[in-house]
């Protein structure tokens, strides 16, 4: 992501749209630095994941805090409380961004409560499952330091993206789709979660890691390889 795009990008959604970045574990705690103090300008609400794994730990990233107005999100790789403790002990992070698949429900709010009493917002990863999105949102209406909910496009609005196949569409009821409008995820107001998955339905599509359609690009490559 070049500071081109993305000032082309502010200048065309103006300042009312919140922008991230994502860098995915890639940058080393020098190039890190250099990268988030490069799009402070853009009044970004986060960069993700900037350190690479073998670097990334509570004083990196609280080096990289320290040295840049740009705030910094993390927590899709820290998974109880205990590591999170960590990190805002540390003043590492300006946004707490645990994936609640990979906390477990109670943990996720556990993580949040402890980034309440730091003064530390939360934003969801949630590149997964509609179910996943919906169990996400309804954690993040319990929190009060919750911020924004990612998840996957092609879910919310399907036939738009040609990596997501049409049949997703059909694997929950209701489907994301009728629960997300301009950007907004609204609870399904059914028993538990609020929605009902369709086994029959996701019995036609097994997983097959070698044709895992949303984390496969054309090339052949995963968007989830680091």
């Amino acid at each position: 992501m070049t500071k081109r795009k993305v000032e082309a990008i502010r200048e065309a959604v103006g300042d009312d749209i919140e922008l991230c970045i994502d860098v995915n574990n890639r940058l080393d705690l020098y190039s890190a630095i250099r990268f988030a103090r490069a799009f402070e300008p853009y009044n970004l609400l986060f960069i993700e994941d900037p350190i690479c794994h073998h670097e990334a730990s509570p004083s990196t990233y609280a080096r990289l805090v320290e040295k840049t107005k740009t705030p910094i999100a993390c927590g899709e790789n820290i998974y109880t409380v205990w590591d999170f403790r960590n990190y805002l002990e540390n003043h590492a992070l300006d946004m707490l961004h645990p994936d609640v698949c990979h906390t477990g429900v109670f943990q996720a709010k556990k993580i949040a409560a402890l980034g309440e009493a730091y003064h530390i917002p939360v934003s969801f990863h949630n590149p997964n499952s509609p179910l996943s999105a919906v169990i996400s949102a309804n954690v993040a209406a319990t929190i009060p330091n919750f911020v924004v909910l990612e998840f996957v496009r092609g879910y919310a609005y399907p036939g738009e993206d040609p990596e997501v196949p049409i049949w997703t569409e059909y694997i929950m009821n209701p489907p994301l789709s009728k629960l997300v409008s301009d950007g907004y995820l609204k609870l399904p107001e059914g028993p538990g979660w609020g929605v009902e998955i369709d086994e029959k339905e996701l019995e036609k599509h097994p997983f097959d890691r070698e044709h895992q359609w949303l984390y496969r690009r054309k090339d052949g490559s995963f968007f989830g390889q680091k």
